[in-house]
């Protein structure tokens, strides 16, 4: 799938991933009140059976699902396991009551996608509006990648980010899977200046 890439666009790619994971996290931090700490996102441009395979080591997984309109239809797709989604709920003051911690995940990612999508949308110069926020809860990956297939239509690939995440030094992983629709990947390289 990336074999119709050149190396120096899968690095600006990849280093527009890094950009707007780590404005995510800065918005998580916000949202917490607590610092958050960030590793070195790792960002890979997958098919998108890949991508969500990249994410089923975990087992069953919880995902806040954003469609983005605009420039580049296209998904943003917050990931978290069992646990972290616990942790989360815990450090949201939402670990009590069932419907709550599923109205502030969803706000949650929700957020942080609208801070992931506004980085994209300062370097590209491309409009991404994101729409109501989807929580997905308790999926296996092939489950969650054939949600993403039936909302979006049709993804040639992923943009993959996985990130480390430590609020007060405790742990908290997450990733992202940015899925542009067809043609979107193009129309990213072409605002980037590198197509």
């Amino acid at each position: 799938m990336t074999e119709m890439y050149t190396e120096t666009q899968l690095d600006t790619l990849r280093e527009v991933a890094n950009i707007g994971s780590g404005t995510a996290s800065t918005a998580l931090a916000r949202l917490l009140g607590r610092p958050v700490d960030i590793s070195v996102p790792h960002a890979e441009l997958l098919g998108l059976a890949a991508g969500v395979a990249a994410l089923g080591e975990r087992g069953a997984l919880t995902g806040v699902l954003v469609r983005v309109a605009g420039d580049v239809p296209a998904i943003v797709l917050a990931v978290v396991t069992d646990a972290e989604r616990a942790r989360l709920c815990d450090l949201l003051g939402a670990g009590g009551c069932p419907d709550l911690a599923s109205s502030a995940l969803s706000e949650a990612g929700y957020i942080l996608a609208c801070h992931y999508l506004g980085s994209l949308e300062k370097l590209t110069g491309l409009a991404l509006e994101p729409l109501t926020p989807e929580l997905v809860t308790d999926q296996p990956p092939g489950a969650l990648g054939a949600a993403v297939v039936e909302r979006l239509g049709g993804a040639d690939v992923a943009l993959f980010i996985d990130t480390q995440l430590a609020v007060e030094g405790d742990p908290c992983g997450l990733s992202f899977l940015f899925v542009p629709g067809a043609d979107a990947a193009a129309a990213l390289l072409t605002g980037l200046g590198v197509a």
